[in-house]
């Protein structure tokens, strides 16, 4: 259950165009590509969607309920996927959430809010235009996951790589962020466990730890990798080596090359705590 502006939310008997969106989604599953997923991203964080609650907000449970600047409850209906994840469901339009639940209350929220409000839960998936299984299929859909969500709540475009399964973070243009040393650095048993795999990557000389810090007063934390003079595929191994390591207990760090003038300002600010 979280606590949303009313600004946020509206009752969703409003339409919303999301055609655009849904086209990139489309898109994406013909021909997944960088340009594909790139577009599909930006879409994402410049949309609105339909979602699922247990029941409307106090607040807008009148038909004539008019955005205000109070902040309202909203709880978030959920499920677990065949995997065993904790998934939320969200829908691009009125027509895709019925032909998930016909009888559901729903909002429509803005998405940078919705992503945000999705971060500081325990889901790990967001789950877009599910259908109940005994209809058929009316809109593209597919997963956010949880280190996509959580670039998604900063601003980034993620682009995932589908060679190495790595999701990449771009900064929207016009992004300003703060590099640092971590205030709360990672718990010891995660930086031992990098520094354990770290030492079994033949190329890998060093690791580095730092932070970023956003506007908005988000932060996250980095982890600098070099590997030396490599190229772009070998940067990509080395990362997906030593995050898959990781990744389940502490799902929301990040990783990035030392190679670029974005890594090189992480190796000069942050702080180096392995070396070959």
């Amino acid at each position: 259950m979280k606590f949303i502006k009313k600004l946020f939310g509206q009752r969703s008997e409003e339409a919303v165009d999301n055609s655009r969106l849904l086209r990139a989604m489309h898109e994406v599953a013909v021909n997944d590509s960088h340009a594909t997923r790139k577009q599909l991203y930006e879409l994402f964080l410049d949309c609105q969607f339909y979602i699922p609650v247990p029941e409307l907000p106090e607040g807008l449970r009148k038909p004539d309920a008019s955005p205000a600047s109070e902040p309202i409850h909203i709880g978030l209906r959920g499920f677990l996927d065949h995997n065993g994840n904790k998934t939320t469901p969200a829908f691009t339009d009125a027509e895709a959430l019925q032909n998930w639940d016909p009888n559901t209350p729903s909002i429509i929220i803005p998405s940078m809010p919705y992503f945000q409000m999705v971060r500081d839960t325990k889901f790990q998936r967001i789950a877009i235009n599910p259908y109940d299984p005994i209809r058929k299929m009316l809109r593209p859909g597919g997963f956010i996951t949880r280190r996509e969500l959580e670039a998604l709540a900063e601003g980034w475009a993620p682009i995932s790589s589908s060679d190495t399964g790595l999701v990449k973070l771009e900064i929207k243009k016009g992004q300003k962020v703060l590099i640092g040393q971590p205030a709360n650095p990672p718990p010891p048993e995660i930086l031992q466990r990098l520094m354990d795999t770290a030492k079994a990557v033949p190329d890998l000389e060093a690791l580095y730890l730092a932070q970023i810090d956003f506007p908005n007063g988000q932060a996250q934390i980095v982890i600098g990798v070099d590997i030396g003079d490599r190229d772009k595929q070998q940067y990509e191994q080395a990362i997906r080596r030593v995050g898959e390591q990781v990744e389940q207990l502490a799902p929301a760090l990040n990783f990035c090359p030392l190679n670029t003038a974005f890594g090189q300002d992480i190796k000069r600010l942050g702080r180096k705590f392995w070396s070959r």
